[in-house]
């Protein structure tokens, strides 16, 4: 009969391999192979605002390039102490991307990537979000769009809830369901933005996708962050 010891390192052993098993950080290395596909993440050349170069630092710079732009001015931000927009130091490179109004945010912002929605794929829209100090009264959407611009799935970061002057990672996941409208079109992340002033701070895009092999995954939208996790539904 085993020693209450042994079973103590057996509980132990058979909870560390769960854990393993279930949790999969969205920094895990570039093409990953997992049971449900093969991981591949991209990260556009326009996801960290780093063109065109801007010295702006108490005065927002151009539109950022790559991006498509709807309503207020979207703007490129060099990372600075003196910066009241935002964070002293940028997620990635010099700069990242404010919007000026977030009430005139209308349609927001979005970028193309070069990859299509397919059936029962998964796809991981992750960027580092932040908030100038004393900037609590605006939110920023992560969005998987479609070839119309219409929302797929969301997820919202208000500022009150965001670190002041640091960014975190935060990610939106999308499971394709096999029937869903979409499934072939380009696949198109956005951000809106709402509530009144300047927008939490943006930086660093990537997405990944798990493109199914044998196995279909699951037909839900949920979101996650570094910090914490919550789960929410959309329809399409």
């Amino acid at each position: 009969m085993p020693s209450f010891r042994m079973l103590v390192i057996l509980v132990v052993f058979v909870t560390g391999v769960l854990a393993q098993e279930t949790l999969f950080p969205l920094d895990e290395a570039l093409n990953r192979d997992r049971r449900s596909g093969i991981r591949t993440c991209q990260t556009s050349i326009f996801g960290s605002f780093e063109t065109p170069t801007t010295t702006a630092v108490n005065n927002p710079g151009n539109s950022p390039d790559g991006w498509v732009v709807s309503g207020s001015i979207f703007s490129v931000i060099r990372a600075a102490p003196s910066s009241p927009f935002g964070p002293p130091v940028a997620a990635d490179g010099d700069q990242y991307a404010i919007l000026q109004a977030a009430e005139d945010s209308i349609d927001g912002v979005w970028l193309e990537l070069n990859e299509t929605y397919e059936a029962d794929g998964r796809y991981e829209f992750t960027m580092f979000v932040a908030r100038g100090a004393g900037i609590t009264q605006s939110f920023v959407s992560l969005e998987f769009r479609d070839q119309n611009n219409v929302d797929i799935a969301s997820r919202s970061l208000i500022t009150a809830l965001l670190r002041s002057n640091g960014f975190d990672q935060h990610s939106l996941v999308l499971n394709v369901p096999s029937g869903a409208s979409y499934i072939g079109d380009t696949v198109r992340v956005g951000l809106t933005f709402g509530g009144t002033g300047i927008s939490p701070a943006v930086d660093q895009l990537e997405i990944c996708s798990i493109l199914p092999t044998t196995t279909s995954t699951t037909t839900t939208s949920s979101t996650s962050s570094t910090s914490s996790t919550s789960s929410t539904s959309s329809t399409s």
